[in-house]
């Protein structure tokens, strides 16, 4: 078997536990699957975009690199991985139950 880079070990360990969260929280469905492979595609070019900037920066990869992260974020969000800051916003205007 061939060594895998630092890089792909992350990738695969990073997909692995997005899905047995899913798998866990019972929201393993095909559509969310689905969007678990779009998550992990643009992983890849991320992880390409970012190889390109420390080489030569760019206004225009830079860009795209923000478009990028807020789309794997809203893909995470829509998941279920709202991020701790956005949870704790979310119950500061949660009305208590009596």
């Amino acid at each position: 078997m061939a060594n895998i880079s630092k890089a792909e070990r992350r990738k695969r360990e990073t997909e692995k536990s997005i899905l047995k969260v899913l798998e866990e929280n019972q929201r393993d469905t095909k559509p969310n699957l689905h969007l678990v492979e779009q998550y992990m595609k643009l992983y890849s070019d991320l992880e390409l975009i970012n190889k390109k900037l420390t080489e030569k920066f760019s206004v225009a990869l830079s860009q795209e690199r923000r478009q990028i992260l807020k789309t794997m974020t809203n893909i995470l969000e829509y998941l279920g991985f709202a991020s701790e800051k956005k949870n704790a916003a979310g119950k500061e205007n949660e009305v208590p139950e009596l």
